[in-house]
């Protein structure tokens, strides 16, 4: 836990400072050893009062965990520019400019470096990205640049040279990485926020057999919306509930507004998951469909599958467990086309066995607490470290 006067003090660092604020010894330790973490600031100052993303309680956990295991815990802003004095850390942790900076600029290069990855390698996301782009210019003609994922901060190096990477993602995760940084992965599963999940056996398997969930938020051509859109308009007899399509997709939304006001799409906007508008999505809809190009552990899947058992209909790229989820073969009409096809020939019965499986287990894999262990796991396996 940060202490209170701790945070105090950091709201004034952030006030004057921005994302050049340093947060130090965010415990108020006296470890021997230091770690600095670059990823955000923001849980170290105020209080999450919305579930809206677990890097809020993933970020303390990392903390929690470093400072289990002996180090005296900084924080810093992924995006910081801040000139910092790498001579004083053992450890650095996380992604963003200062690890990219300290490569750069510190040429003794004594600190272990652990870059923290969200999912795929960031040259194959943005490829796949601009490649979606590309295919629904030529059905189109539009660019829709403002609806794909790519990332401007330069990670290339950090990730060559860190000691160890660890990602969230599968085993198609990994290999999107370059082999000389794919032999330094270790895979970690996310975590999700667990709500009073919807009660399974009073589920109306029948009426929701025939209702799809796109849960998702900014990058709808990077998570094949709009493949998924013109899907659902050739099958009048299903239902597609859209959920966080972003707000600044203007252009997406104005192209698409027709589909909208269609009886069988429906675009619900943003949705709080604590809302009872969730709980009812959850509760009336069999599958989540998300043709995502890129993704590591696609957080949004696996919310819906851990709090309503919602059965996956996702592609590789997705990185979740495939066990009892529907793959997308490809990010095509077709291969769309194909899963639905697959998803409404399971039986009632299947998909209430399927449905109880993942909720189970996903609820067990991804809870913040199992996250926080596999964490402590990789960590204490690769610098065994101790408190002097």
């Amino acid at each position: 836990m940060v202490p209170n006067f701790k945070k105090i003090l950091f709201r004034f660092l952030l006030r004057f400072q921005g994302v050049n604020a340093l947060l130090n010894n965010v415990h108020s330790k006296r470890n021997k050893k230091r770690v600095l973490i670059s990823y955000i600031t923001f849980p170290f100052v105020y209080d999450a009062k919305k579930k809206d993303h677990t890097n809020k309680v993933e970020s303390l956990a990392l903390a929690e965990v470093f400072d289990m295991l002996g180090y005296n815990v900084d924080v810093i802003q992924y995006t910081s520019d801040r000139r910092i004095d790498y001579e004083t850390y053992d450890i650095i942790f996380g992604l963003g400019k200062p690890l990219e900076n300290y490569f750069l600029y510190h040429q003794r290069g004594h600190c272990k470096v652990i870059w923290y990855g969200m999912g795929c390698y960031p040259y194959f996301t943005s490829q796949q990205s601009i490649s979606r782009l590309i295919e629904f210019h030529s059905r189109h003609g539009l660019w829709l640049t403002e609806s794909i994922r790519v990332d401007p901060l330069p990670y290339y190096l950090q990730i060559a040279l860190a000691d160890l990477i660890i990602v969230k993602g599968s085993s198609f995760t990994k290999s999107t990485y370059e082999p000389r940084s794919a032999s330094k992965i270790e895979l970690i599963e996310t975590s999700v926020f667990l709500l009073d999940g919807c009660n399974l056996g009073e589920k109306d398997f029948s009426s929701a057999k025939t209702r799809y969930l796109w849960f998702g938020s900014s990058g709808a051509l990077h998570k094949g919306l709009d493949l998924l859109i013109e899907a659902f308009e050739r099958n009048k007899d299903l239902e597609l509930h859209i959920c966080g399509l972003s707000k600044h997709e203007n252009e997406f939304r104005r192209f698409y507004s027709k589909s909208f006001s269609k009886g069988n799409i429906h675009d619900h906007g943003f949705i709080d998951i604590e809302s009872e508008s969730f709980r009812h999505l959850l509760e009336t809809c069999s599958f989540v469909i998300v043709p995502s190009v890129a993704e590591g552990n696609c957080a949004s899947v696996v919310t819906v599958a851990a709090n309503g058992g919602l059965i996956p209909v996702v592609t590789q790229a997705a990185g979740i467990d495939m066990t009892h989820a529907i793959e997308i073969s490809e990010v095509t009409e077709a291969g769309i086309e194909n899963s639905i096809k697959r998803s409404q020939e399971l039986s009632l019965q299947e998909i209430s066995r399927r449905s109880k499986l993942i909720h189970d287990s996903f609820r067990e894999k991804h809870s913040i607490t199992n996250y926080k262990s596999i964490i402590f796991e990789k960590l204490s396996n690769f610098f065994l470290p101790t408190v002097e």
